[in-house]
């Protein structure tokens, strides 16, 4: 409530001006910032690396791309906090991270890196294909430019994309991963992670994107020819003594991001070989003839 006086207070004493209130950008310190104005994800660092240990952008990030095309290529092969979806912003997405008056003409504390240069977009100029809009941070005005001129970069992801609802039965199996991967293609996704259990530690992390509308999540672990369901509080329950199964989220359409008991010593497991299960189903199925579901195997030695 304090925070919305004091914009309202603002907003009075510059009554005869525009006022504006400036989106709100949160750090999530794995190398993006989130936009709660737009739903936006970005890439916290221009074309560069970001050090989780001094939550500063290093590596490249003084260079710019050598075209367009390598823009564009940079974003769609970039795999960044667990996802693989970014792509390179359209001129609109882009604009929106213009903070007029200053230099770079952007928010400096979510985005500190930024160079008083031009960023390209995804957009193709209109009046000729062989050039490209940008926006110029040093006055954050947008143009154009052909398209092999060089250019920095700043991926994005989201802005209302989300996974659709499954219509039919759709299996995929796929090779343990230390961190969930999520992607509107549900082919691609690796929604069940294990950690890193050779270093001793197994951590059990499920990241999903948000759904075109509700879903029923259940999750499972198939351990020496048994299967043990997770219900909502991460309890387990061995499925052939269940009348039901438990779902794990009811009615979810949020992108998902959680550890189910954080890190585990694997000296305290069973040694052998596990499965993780993920099934999800339309909110309130009454069959699962319409669903998507991922499993990826490991092992534990002792």
């Amino acid at each position: 409530m304090r925070k919305v006086m004091v914009l309202v207070v603002l907003c009075v004493f510059f009554l005869f001006q525009s006022c504006v209130v400036l989106a709100a950008f949160i750090d999530n310190h794995d190398g993006t910032v989130t936009d709660t104005t737009t739903g936006l994800m970005w890439q916290k660092c221009s074309n560069g690396d970001y050090n989780p240990a001094t939550g500063k952008c290093e590596g490249e990030t003084h260079w710019a791309v050598p075209s367009w095309q390598d823009a564009v290529n940079y974003c769609e092969s970039m795999a960044l906090a667990g996802y693989d979806d970014w792509h390179l912003p359209t001129i609109s997405q882009l604009q929106t991270l213009v903070v007029p008056g200053g230099d770079p003409t952007i928010d400096t504390t979510a985005f500190n890196d930024t160079f008083s240069g031009t960023y390209w977009s995804s957009t193709t100029y209109s009046s000729n294909s062989d050039f490209a809009e940008y926006v110029n941070f040093w006055n954050g005005r947008p143009g154009h430019a052909v398209k092999t001129n060089a250019g920095y970069v700043r991926a994005v992801r989201g802005g209302g994309q989300s996974c659709q609802v499954p219509s039919s039965g759709n299996v995929w199996t796929y090779q343990p991963v230390v961190h969930p991967v999520k992607n509107l293609n549900p082919a691609n996704c690796k929604p069940f992670a294990v950690g890193n259990p050779s270093s001793g530690l197994l951590n059990l992390q499920v990241g999903l994107p948000a759904c075109s509308s509700g879903v029923d999540i259940y999750l499972a672990i198939g351990f020496s020819n048994m299967l043990f369901m997770i219900d909502g509080a991460n309890g387990l329950h061995l499925a052939s003594g269940l009348t039901a199964l438990p779902k794990w989220k009811a009615n979810a359409s949020t992108a998902v991001d959680e550890s189910l008991y954080g890190d585990i010593p694997v000296s305290l497991l069973p040694a052998g070989s596990y499965n993780l299960y993920l099934l999800i189903v339309p909110a309130g199925a009454a069959d699962f003839t319409r669903y998507y579901l991922w499993y990826t195997p490991f092992s534990i030695g002792h």
